[in-house]
């Protein structure tokens, strides 16, 4: 799937069209007299984007968040009535990762963009709680690339999430990581290749010609458990004409370029995930990456980026990111910002109101005229409280320069009590930055495709053999290979490193 213009997706929802929505109950033992113990798959359809110019990325991100809400709410809507012992506010609390299917663009003009249609799916468990506020953490601090999860389940409910980078080229060396807490000697299998799901990577390489990339979970016996598919970013290789067809595994693929011109983002935030683009040799087993001398998680990693989880509990304020990669090594700085979400209640009495304050920290060193920050708080539980904005379940607010004082900006929202009860409210960081970079590296991508279109053509007319088309390939991959290094010289030279 792609993702967005090397910045945090945007996470305002200009306008949501839900379409519909299915409940699927699994009932329990108790057949949902209790609230601990429910569990609710949702599946709600949402369309989202189709703003000024809105990109495909910024349009899949909007309608991910338009999902989220939706599902959240009509979880909530169904946990809330169920009672609990001792008396508590029952509430839906996430039960697995959620997945995205039915993904599909509508392009509405040069002025508008793009919008998306999806369908969210995520289950969802009712769990008695006195009291909880939450900050929930960015979708990460990434560019165009970022991690991809696949959330396959087992025949006895296990849930394995397997993480990939996103964009997946024929010719590359992938390495992926696989999230599971009670499948012992358990093993994934992709390309052939078996790996114990407790070593912590595994790693294959993308033929050419294929859309996906199958894998299976099997147990210690061999038996299968689950299964699913690793999509492939196919290059757009415009087919010959009638005269001949080049075989996919003759496709010529990517020379790998040597290591180096990282560009990480120049900011990150503690605990969440973060996107270094630059050169790397898509095995995730030689490169380390370190925030100040504390080294990072790897996640996974391809020939184009490597994708880390940031260290927790990073103080806000500068620090330096490491980055090894074969030999190479290089050091930048960048910012640590945090996001904090406090209130003058832990719960809300029927129309009564509280205040909610969100505070982001270590944005002292950030261009904000460029960076284009915004934070926006999520209502997790409508049925308890709505934003004074009443008829949104999201509301966003920028971060400009001349709100923040000392690298702090804060802002306040009031609550009011639709019933009584505890309430949930989460907080998501994002930004946008190096836009006209990636706006570049699509053109020269777009102009590299349709050279090698004509180059197919001439092929076609002069009635060339199998060597004129090869050409054509071999020439275009060099084509994408030198548009991805102007686009990391374009971050870099705009961040300074």
């Amino acid at each position: 799937m792609k993702n967005n213009n090397y910045h945090i997706k945007k996470s305002i929802v200009l306008f949501i069209a839900i379409f519909f929505f299915v409940f699927n109950f699994l009932y329990t033992a108790k057949c949902f007299s209790q609230c601990n113990g429910s569990s609710i798959p949702v599946s709600v359809t949402v369309t989202a984007g189709a703003t000024y110019r809105t990109t495909e990325e910024e349009a899949f991100s909007a309608a991910v968040r338009a999902g989220r809400a939706a599902a959240i709410a009509l979880a909530n809507k169904f946990c809330n009535p169920l009672p609990c012992k001792p008396p508590a506010p029952c509430v839906a609390l996430t039960a697995n990762a959620a997945t995205y299917t039915g993904v599909s663009y509508k392009y509405w003009g040069v002025g508008y963009g793009y919008d998306c249609t999806l369908t969210y799916n995520q289950t969802f468990n009712c769990e008695c709680q006195q009291s909880k506020k939450s900050t929930v953490g960015s979708l990460g601090t990434s560019g165009p690339q970022q991690v991809a999860t696949i959330s396959v389940k087992t025949l006895s409910g296990e849930v394995v999430d397997v993480k990939v980078p996103n964009i997946i080229r024929p010719g590359e060396q992938i390495t992926g990581s696989v999230a599971s807490s009670t499948l012992t000697g358990a093993v994934i299998d992709a390309q052939d290749k078996q790996t114990g799901l407790s070593e912590k990577f595994f790693k294959f390489i993308v033929p050419a010609g294929l859309a996906s990339i199958p894998f299976l979970i099997k147990d210690k016996n061999g038996a299968e458990l689950a299964h699913g598919e690793i999509p492939v970013n196919r290059p757009n290789i415009p087919a010959p004409g009638n005269i001949i067809t080049v075989p996919p595994q003759q496709i010529e693929l990517t020379t790998p370029h040597a290591p180096g011109s990282f560009a990480p983002m120049n900011y990150c935030q503690p605990g969440e995930p973060l996107t270094i683009n630059g050169f790397f040799d898509g095995n995730a087993s030689n490169t380390t990456v370190s925030i100040n001398n504390i080294p990072c998680e790897i996640i996974a990693e391809s020939s184009t980026g490597s994708f880390i989880r940031v260290p927790e509990n990073l103080p806000a304020g500068k620090a330096s990111i490491t980055i090894q990669e074969g030999g190479v090594t290089q050091a930048t700085p960048i910012q640590v910002v945090t996001t904090n979400l406090s209130s003058n209640k832990k719960l809300v009495q029927k129309n009564t109101r509280a205040k909610v304050t969100a505070t982001v920290n270590g944005l002292e060193n950030l261009d904000l005229n460029n960076n284009n920050f915004k934070i926006d708080l999520t209502n997790g539980t409508p049925a308890v409280i709505q934003f004074r904005e009443a008829n949104t379940t999201i509301i966003s607010r920028d971060i400009i320069s001349s709100n923040v004082k000392n690298g702090s900006y804060t802002f306040t929202t009031d609550i009011t009590g639709i019933s009584t009860g505890s309430f949930i409210i989460g907080s998501n960081l994002s930004s946008t930055t190096c836009t006209n970079c990636w706006e570049k590296y699509k053109n020269c991508i777009a102009n590299c495709e349709a050279e090698e279109k004509k180059c197919y053509d001439a092929c076609d007319k002069g009635n060339q053999g199998p060597g004129c088309y090869l050409a054509c390939s071999a020439a275009a991959r060099l084509c994408e290979a030198a548009c991805w290094a102007e686009y990391l010289n374009c971050v870099r030279q705009k961040f300074g490193y």
